[in-house]
């Protein structure tokens, strides 16, 4: 299972405590996996002109202080497929195989978030902590800077194998930002480089609407590739005024 840390697990750091044997992917009970393919079917994923084509994007969202997210719309940009997530938080809804995607997430109540990666010929899981506004100018304060709403938030993940913070590595943006910081052992600090103790995200803020190619470092010896299908060192996301775009590597 891929994790996908977004803004909001800055402050609780329950991201770095995850049990990869209880999520999705390799480790994912079939079950949960069948539950989540059934709640989906009950709240409206669209299906695919060609099913062969696509294959089953499970997202799972969680609220930074514990609670799963229910009630919130997850489509994919690119075509109608959507979904909405249940009392566990969780949804399905199909992506184009073997290429890139955008998933919006649309809740009232929070910061839309924008997921990329590229998928690959088989099924995959999101997990993905959401940011209210209020947490994000909570941080941002303690960095001394302020949520620009005409722009938007890039987060870069970048993790091991194991889905622990990949420490030594780095992440660039070919865009401006008016911050760059990675969350230390205790608190938020500037710079792009993953810190022994802290959190697997680089956190652009205020990187004007568009296209953003997102390239990283892995720490030395390795090579981070944009998940799940982990085929390429470089990644372009969009980033979205008011929105936390959001992307991840693996290192190894």
């Amino acid at each position: 299972m891929y994790r996908w840390i977004v803004l909001a697990g800055l402050l609780c750091a329950c991201s770095n405590d995850a049990d990869p044997s209880s999520k999705g992917g390799d480790g994912e009970p079939e079950s949960d996996i069948s539950e989540a393919r059934d709640s989906a079917a009950d709240t409206g994923t669209s299906g695919a002109d060609d099913d062969e084509l696509r294959v089953a994007a499970t997202v799972r969202l969680l609220d930074p202080y514990g609670p799963r997210l229910s009630g919130v719309s997850v489509s994919d940009v690119d075509s109608e497929a959507r979904c909405t997530t249940d009392d566990r938080g969780e949804c399905v809804v199909d992506v184009h195989r073997d290429a890139d995607f955008q998933l919006s997430v649309v809740e009232e109540s929070v910061l839309e978030h924008r997921l990329f990666g590229t998928a690959g010929a088989e099924g995959f899981t999101m997990i993905s902590f959401v940011a209210t506004p209020q947490l994000t100018n909570q941080i941002y304060g303690m960095l001394g800077v302020v949520r620009d709403r005409s722009k938007g938030t890039v987060v870069v993940g970048l993790d091991n194998p194991d889905l622990s913070p990949a420490t030594g590595a780095s992440a660039a943006i070919d865009a401006e930002s008016d911050l760059v910081f990675v969350l230390g052992a205790r608190l938020p600090e500037s710079g792009d480089t993953l810190v022994a103790g802290g959190s697997s995200i680089v956190t652009f803020v205020n990187v004007p609407p568009g296209p953003v190619s997102v390239s990283t470092t892995g720490a030395e010896g390795t090579t981070c590739e944009v998940a799940p299908a982990r085929e390429a060192e470089t990644h372009t996301v969009e980033a979205v005024a008011g929105a936390v775009s959001v992307v991840t590597f693996i290192c190894e």
